[in-house]
Parts: C-alpha cells; structure tokens; sequence
C-alpha cells in the first residue's frame, strides 16, 4: 500500500513542466498517420485512463460505502455528475495541465433542512439557466432570496441563485421543497502526464502518475493513495477518499 499523501487545501496549487517529448512524439506519429489515412474509426482500444476513487468509512476504514447525497464536479466546470449511492466513481484528469481540483458536494440525513416555497414559472428565455426538461423554469424564494430550479436529477437539484448550485431533495409537500443544506470539500490531484503511442488507428493516450493529493476537510476526513498509476488497465483503483458521519 503506498504511503499517503495529503496536505491541507492551499492556493495556489500545481505547477510544473509539461512532458514535452512524449507529446511531440504523438502529435508526429498523429500526422504521419492523418497523411496516410483520414480516418480513425477501427479504433477498439480504450482510449481514456480514468481515475477512479472510492468511498469508506472514517469509524471503519475497511468498509466501503455508499453516500447516499454525492455529487462531484470539476471545479470550474458547472458539470454536475450525481454519484448518490455508488461506492465509487471514474473521474478524469486534465490531459493538458498538472494538477485537476473536484468540487464535492455532501449532504446526510442529519443535515439541516432548507424551506423553498414556489412563486411562479417563468419561460426559459427569463432565466439564468435552461430547464432540459421542458420550456420553462420554477422559481423558488427561501428567505427572500429568489431561486430558479435548472435541473433535477434523481434526489439533486440544480438551482441558480447568485450562481450555480448542487442542493439535495429531502421532501415534496404541494408548494414546498424541502431541502437538505450541502457541505462542500475539494479535493485537489497534482500529477505528471505521459502521452503512450497506442496504435497508428488509435493514436496516443495520456496517462497518469499521481505525486500528491490535497483536500478539504468538512466530509473528506482523509486520503489513501493505493495506486499511482492511471492507465486505462481494467480494474484500478487509486484513490481511498475516508468520508465524515459513516
């Protein structure tokens, strides 16, 4: 087991140097099959190394578990992906930088609960956000602060108020939400990039080494470390993430 790594969340974070060479190397191997071939449909390898992450216990560190209120997003990227009740998730590195930070959003049972009342429904075109579902948006007031409701998926809302927001469906009573206030942790991987000459079909893929993890500490109790390396080999692991109230 490789020895863990974790640091109290800072800024700045990463810098370093790119791997130059190897990407060199693909990008002239890329060309010299584009000028032979203008397609790459035969491709049947995986051509994406995930990292993948799991959930345990903070009081039993061997138990793996399941949150039940889990959504993640690249931080600055407003792409929420709802990982309630899964024990583990594939998440994807920057390819181009030396560092990628994940947003968290957690909520429990214990949690404290919010009060939305609906006001109106309001067109697309009058709101912040687009409702995928339909052609119009709900709006929401809780304590005087006007909420549009953009998307629901499973027990996740994603709501707009000053900015987007991931909050967690507790109940639905008529005019009512109720909803479970989130706690939020990011975690933050530092790693050095190797691009790997798969085929003259395929191309390069871009793999990993992790060289350190640093997180917040409201749900993320601790970090492990089980495997440096991401590649696209069936059955990684790489990351142990200890959650808080399990």
């Amino acid at each position: 087991m490789e020895e863990k790594k974790t640091k109290p969340y800072e800024l700045p974070f990463f810098f370093g140097k790119k791997n130059r060479k190897g990407t060199f190397f693909c990008l002239l191997a890329g060309f010299l099959f584009f000028i032979s071939s203008c397609s790459n449909n035969h491709c049947v390898e995986p051509m994406y190394a995930p990292l993948v992450v799991s959930f345990y216990s903070e009081m039993d560190t061997s138990l793996q578990i399941s949150p039940r209120f889990l959504t993640i997003e690249g931080v600055g990227s407003y792409n929420f992906t709802n990982v309630s009740g899964r024990n583990s998730v594939n998440l994807y590195l920057k390819k181009f930088d030396e560092s990628t930070s994940f947003l968290f959003t957690f909520a429990h049972d214990e949690s404290k609960i919010d009060t939305f009342i609906f006001v109106e429904k309001v067109s697309n075109s009058f709101s912040p956000c687009g409702n995928p579902n339909g052609d119009s948006i709900s709006v929401y007031k809780k304590d005087g602060n006007f909420f549009f409701l953009c998307n629901e998926v499973n027990n996740a809302l994603i709501v707009y108020g000053e900015g987007p927001e991931v909050l967690f469906l507790q109940n639905r009573a008529q005019d009512t939400l109720f909803v479970l206030e989130p706690t939020r942790d990011v975690l933050s991987v530092k790693h050095s990039n190797t691009q790997v000459f798969v085929s003259a079909e395929c191309g390069c893929l871009t793999t990993f080494n992790i060289d350190e993890v640093r997180h917040t500490s409201n749900n993320i109790r601790d970090v492990l470390i089980t495997n440096k390396s991401v590649t696209s080999a069936y059955n990684e692991r790489h990351i142990r993430i200890y959650i808080e109230n399990y």
